[in-house]
């Protein structure tokens, strides 16, 4: 596995963690900038939400993140 590889895993964990706590806690914070106006449109909506996923970890796998067993 290269670095980037390695990068770009970490960071889709990071950034499911973090969407997963978000959900948790404060759901209206995402679920509401996503889905606001899209309610009669669950596909685009998903869309959107993958997108956002993909749009977190492309910002997060440009970040230094921390090795894996270091948190």
């Amino acid at each position: 596995m290269t670095t980037h590889d390695a990068n770009s895993m970490a960071a889709a964990e990071l950034a499911d963690t973090y969407i997963q706590l978000v959900l948790s806690n404060k759901p209206e914070l995402l679920v509401g900038v996503i889905f606001r106006n899209k309610m009669g449109d669950p596909e685009r909506a998903a869309k959107e939400f993958a997108e956002f996923r993909l749009k977190l970890i492309d910002q997060l796998s440009q970040q230094p993140l921390p090795e894996v067993g270091d948190v």
